[in-house]
């Protein structure tokens, strides 16, 4: 199932660790208890990242990577491959979404892409691939 989330501002860390950088497959490797990912987000191991800010990670270098990660807002699309229970409808696509729905969804990542991205987190370290 594909979703899209949103960090604003207000988040510092997201919390999640990647098995390597673009452009390989960004696999979630770990997700930090307690933080945005984990809470907010329903981020887990396992999902994969596509988009970053409307662009393709795949196409993506890994310097431009870790700068797009550092920017807020911060519009993620994730495939999940499995059920979340929990998780706002806002934040799931669905293959034919209900007339308001699609609209809030592709709305919440175009206005983010819209808006002067503001630089916070950071990786911990380069070898950790972590935000």
């Amino acid at each position: 199932m594909l979703a899209e989330v949103v960090a604003g501002p207000e988040v510092g860390r997201i919390g999640i660790a990647f098995e390597t950088l673009p452009p390989s497959p960004m696999l979630v490797r770990q997700v930090a208890a307690g933080t945005w990912a984990a809470d907010a987000a329903t981020i887990a191991e396992g999902d994969e990242l596509l988009e970053v800010n409307g662009k393709c990670v795949r196409d993506l270098d890994a310097p431009d990577f870790i700068a797009l990660m550092s920017a807020r807002p911060l519009c993620m699309r994730l495939w999940r491959c499995r059920s979340v229970s929990g998780v706002a409808p806002a934040n799931v696509i669905s293959p034919t979404p209900a007339p308001d729905l699609g609209k809030a969804v592709l709305g919440s990542c175009a206005s983010a892409q819209g808006q002067e991205l503001l630089p916070s987190a950071v990786p911990e370290s380069d070898d950790d691939h972590f935000w």
